[in-house]
C-alpha cells in the first residue's frame, strides 16, 4: 500500500479508497533478490474488514489474492543513497459475493465491493464512496508506481485503476492516482530499503536541539522539508456515482530528530 511513500498526515485518498487500512484474515510472504535490486511480496487474504464488528460475520470466503514486484532500478551507494530510482507493479484479484446477505448484523455480511474514502484532511464522513455495489461478482486492479531520488530533492507518482464484473449491469471501472515532489532546505534526503522497495527512516544532519550539552556544539535546527503533492480519483462510472475529487496539498515537515517529526500541511 502507499503509506510507502506518503511525507503528510493522510495518504493519498484514492489508495486509501482501494486499500482501505483494514484488518484482514490472510497470510503473506515477501523475499529480495541477493544483489538487492528486486523485491517481492504475495499474499492470499479474506476480505472482510473484521474491524467494524468485531468478529468474523459472513457466510462467504471473498477470497482476495495481491501481490507486488519491485525493482530498486539504481542505487548510488558511493553517497550514502542519496540518488536511487524505484519502479514496482502491484495487483490484486479479489472474489465477491454478488449474491450476499443483506440482514447480517450492521449488514456486515453484504458484499466486500465498496470503494470509499476520506479527504486528506480527515473528516468524519467519507467524501467518496460507490456504496456496496449490487451484483458485483469480481474485480481486479493494476497498480503502477515510481520514485525518484536526487540529494535533497525527491519525485513519487503512483496510479492504480479498479476494474469491476457484475452480473446483470454494466462492468464498471474507477482509477485515480497522485505525484508529489519534496525538498529538504537542510539537504538531508529520503533513504531507501532495497529489501523492502520502501523509503527508510529521516535522520537529520543534527538533532533539533536549542540547548548546547556537549563538549562541542550540539545545537541543531532538525532537518526541514518542504512538498507538494495533487492527488485525483474517480469513483464514478456508469449507474454508480461515488464521486470524483482531485487535492492539492502544501506540507512541511519538520524533522526533530529520527524518531520525532511535526508536519505542517494546508
Amino acid at each position: 500500500n502507499s503509506s510507502r511513500y506518503n511525507v503528510f498526515i493522510k495518504r493519498p485518498f484514492v489508495i486509501e479508497g482501494f486499500n482501505q487500512d483494514a484488518r484482514r484474515l490472510g497470510v503473506a510472504s515477501l523475499g529480495f533478490s541477493e544483489n538487492l535490486a528486486w523485491n517481492w511480496r504475495y499474499g492470499v487474504f479474506n476480505q472482510r474488514l473484521v474491524q467494524d464488528e468485531g468478529d468474523y460475520i459472513s457466510d462467504h470466503l471473498q477470497a482476495q489474492i495481491a501481490g507486488r514486484l519491485a525493482n530498486t532500478l539504481c542505487y548510488d551507494a558511493s553517497c550514502d543513497g542519496r540518488r536511487y530510482a524505484h519502479w514496482a507493479v502491484a495487483g490484486t484479484i479479489a472474489d465477491t459475493d454478488a449474491n450476499a446477505d443483506d440482514n447480517n448484523f450492521a449488514d456486515s455480511g453484504r458484499n466486500e465491493a465498496q470503494f470509499r474514502t476520506r479527504p486528506e484532511a480527515r473528516t468524519v464522513e467519507r467524501w467518496l464512496d460507490t456504496g456496496v455495489i449490487d451484483g458485483a461478482d469480481y474485480y481486479g486492479l493494476l497498480g503502477l508506481e515510481g520514485v525518484l531520488n536526487l540529494g535533497a530533492w525527491q519525485w513519487v507518482g503512483e496510479f492504480q485503476q479498479v476494474w469491476l464484473e457484475r452480473n446483470g449491469a454494466a462492468n464498471l471501472r474507477f482509477s485515480g492516482g497522485y505525484f508529489y515532489l519534496s525538498y529538504f532546505l537542510t539537504g538531508e534526503h529520503v533513504p531507501w530499503d532495497r529489501e523492502r522497495g520502501v523509503i527508510g527512516r529521516v535522520v537529520p544532519f543534527r538533532n533539533f536541539s536549542l540547548v548546547d550539552r556537549c563538549s562541542v556544539d550540539c545545537r541543531g535546527c532538525g532537518a526541514w522539508q518542504i512538498a507538494v503533492r495533487y492527488s485525483y480519483a474517480d469513483f464514478a462510472d456508469e449507474d454508480v456515482q461515488g464521486g470524483i475529487g482531485e487535492s492539492i496539498t502544501a506540507g512541511i515537515n519538520w524533522h526533530w530528530t529520527a524518531y520525532a517529526k511535526m508536519q505542517f500541511n494546508y
